[in-house]
């Protein structure tokens, strides 16, 4: 059959030299049959990051003092993730990021975790808040990824 090979993408070409002979008469630029099979690799996809919540604290009393509460988090990777960061939250009921934007976190193996700490500064009087964590990574092709979507710049 053919292929039809474009720009950009990749394949891994199996060679084989399958019913060939050879003897110490056979010269050496002698011309072999080859057969090749192509297979498509799997273009460059989506790293899959995903975010859980871990602890939540006051990490000293002078933290509890100056109301900013811990809550530590564990971002995975379900493939390869190039230049992953953690660049904002959006909160409700008042509560703002004390954390320095962004949290470069680099390089997350496929499977893998990267666990990191954001500072809320929580106003008397909060006791429920919401955050969504907006981070952004790379593929393997220098493709970039927004979770859970582009974070809404203030």
């Amino acid at each position: 059959g053919s292929l039809t090979v474009q720009t950009g993408d990749t394949y891994v070409v199996e060679i084989t030299t399958s019913g060939v002979q050879q003897s110490a008469s056979s010269p050496v630029n002698e011309i072999y049959n080859l057969s090749v099979a192509m297979a498509a690799v799997e273009p460059c996809s989506d790293p899959g990051l995903s975010i859980n919540r871990g602890d939540v604290y006051w990490g000293s009393m002078a933290d509890y003092n100056a109301s900013l509460l811990s809550v530590d988090f564990v971002i995975g990777s379900s493939d390869d993730a190039y230049a992953v960061s953690v660049v904002g939250c959006v909160n409700t009921n008042g509560v703002t990021v004390s954390t320095g934007m962004p949290l470069n976190l680099g390089y997350i193996t496929a499977a893998g975790t990267s666990d990191f700490t954001i500072k809320y500064t929580v106003p008397t009087g909060v006791t429920v808040y919401y955050t969504t964590v907006y981070a952004t990574a790379e593929n393997i092709c220098g493709t970039a990824y927004a979770y859970p979507e582009t974070y809404p710049s203030s």
